[in-house]
């Protein structure tokens, strides 16, 4: 009756051992994997801090201005078409209704002009303003 006490009881020993022993390295993957995630959300936020830094830079401002059609006034501008393709008849565009922009925004944060905006008057040259635009803070 002994021999059996102490075989129940090892027997009970060794199923605890080898249960924290799975539940340990369980816990080990799971703090692997957190480390992994935590080390790309913090390459995702330096990313995402590198592109609020040159989201506030006049090029920055001036090149999404010109993926939406905007053009500098007085710039001039050339339009490459397609050997044989039609030409309009008045002889190609417009260019009195191209949209134009200011590379900077004005002191008092109005907006660029959208495409749809009228055509503001050429100037000889667009007077530089220098801005910032507000960062988020990071949160604890």
């Amino acid at each position: 009756m002994l021999a059996a006490g102490i075989v129940v009881v090892c027997a009970y020993v060794a199923y605890a051992v080898s249960s924290e022993i799975a539940t340990g390295q369980s816990v080990d993957g799971q703090v692997s994997k957190l480390q992994a995630d935590n080390a790309r959300l913090k390459h995702d936020i330096a990313q995402r801090r590198q592109e609020i830094a040159d989201a506030q830079t006049r090029a920055w401002v001036e090149e999404e201005a010109r993926k939406l059609g905007f053009v500098l006034p007085g710039e001039h501008v050339y339009v490459v078409v397609t050997p044989g393709a039609p030409v309009p008849s008045g002889g190609g565009i417009d260019v009195h209704d191209l949209p134009t922009f200011s590379p900077s925004p004005s002191p008092g944060g109005t907006p660029l002009p959208s495409p749809t905006d009228a055509v503001a008057p050429a100037s000889p040259s667009p007077t530089p303003f220098a801005f910032a635009l507000p960062t988020p803070s990071p949160r604890h």
